[in-house]
């Protein structure tokens, strides 16, 4: 089940050959093998970017590789799975899903980064999956022959490949959001913490005004996509005219629903204009680039002032 130390520390390996009749020495399949618990390890230890410390990280690593990693990677390539029949050759279970099911607890344990800016990866997640069952029921229902030819790998990477691209793509950019605003000013933190404020202070109807009016581009393009799309579902339905005159109709259906919505931004815009009334006056950018400015200036004289402080305490000291 688990092996045991006859190979511990390179015991009896010397060079001879990995197999009676090969010609690989048992040392360099030793180095091999070497750089995937590294992978793992890696891979697993990514969790605590921005949230944990790295020496308990080290210790967990260790730990991890010692008790996780070995017995599946033994089980996996000689032990009780490889005698079933299970076949695995990158690592996709012992290195990745071991090492992927690891970092989702242990970021579940150290907490999210905490920050109101940060764009985390669920909502590439979701965006993803509706994107993946979107070509999925595509493909079943219009290339139904083509379809039934994929097998089940194919099949899960067309949920899987989309779902998991979409999440990595908003996962970073919610990472350079969040390096941008550690190692930005003190004032821009500070107005970033007071934009969070503004918007947790006001009320639900005002947040979905402020939201739609903020994406309203967005989504008159999205809408008219999709209106234009079922429209064409609609009017093709009909047997008597032509594809061109089809297409004419279905544009002039997602025309009108798009000037409905064209109106509906012009009511948008005089709600937020009565948001924006409630609000004090905005600071010009001249004035907000002088605040900042000041702010690092004042930042400077603490710090030296903190210097000689330290300074006099330590020749106080030596009196």
């Amino acid at each position: 089940m688990y092996g045991d130390l006859a190979h511990a520390a390179l015991h009896n390996e010397e060079a001879k050959p990995l197999l009676e009749d090969g010609s690989i020495p048992s040392v360099v399949n030793f180095c091999f093998n070497v750089f995937f618990p590294v992978a793992t390890a890696q891979i697993f230890l990514g969790a605590i970017g921005e949230r944990g410390r790295v020496l308990p990280s080290q210790i967990i690593g260790i730990l991890f590789t010692i008790a996780v990693y070995s017995p599946q990677a033994f089980w996996t390539w000689s032990g009780w799975l490889y005698n079933l029949g299970a076949l695995d050759f990158a690592g996709g279970g012992p290195v990745h899903i071991s090492s992927g099911v690891a970092s989702l607890v242990y970021s579940f344990y150290l907490g999210p980064r905490g920050h109101p800016e940060v764009k985390i990866a669920g909502k590439g997640l979701f965006y993803g999956a509706v994107l993946s069952t979107g070509i999925f029921f595509y493909l079943k229902k219009r290339h139904t022959a083509r379809f039934n030819t994929f097998n089940t790998s194919i099949k899960t990477c067309i949920f899987c490949i989309p779902t998991i691209g979409m999440g990595a793509l908003w996962a970073d950019n919610g990472s350079v959001e969040f390096d941008k605003l550690m190692y930005s000013s003190d004032y821009s933190q500070s107005k970033v913490m007071e934009e969070h404020r503004e918007w947790a202070a006001m009320s639900t109807s005002d947040r979905i005004i402020t939201g739609l009016n903020s994406h309203k581009y967005k989504i008159i393009l999205g809408a008219w996509a999709g209106s234009l799309y079922g429209s064409w579902v609609l009017v093709n339905r009909d047997k008597i005219m032509t594809t061109a005159q089809k297409a004419v109709q279905a544009r002039m259906y997602a025309q009108a629903i798009s000037i409905i919505l064209l109106l509906g931004t012009i009511v948008l815009a005089m709600k937020e204009e009565e948001i924006n009334k409630s609000k004090p006056p905005p600071i010009p950018e001249w004035r907000k680039v002088l605040m900042q400015k000041e702010a690092e200036e004042k930042e400077l004289l603490e710090e030296i002032k903190r210097a000689k402080a330290k300074a006099e305490a330590i020749d106080n000291k030596s009196n």
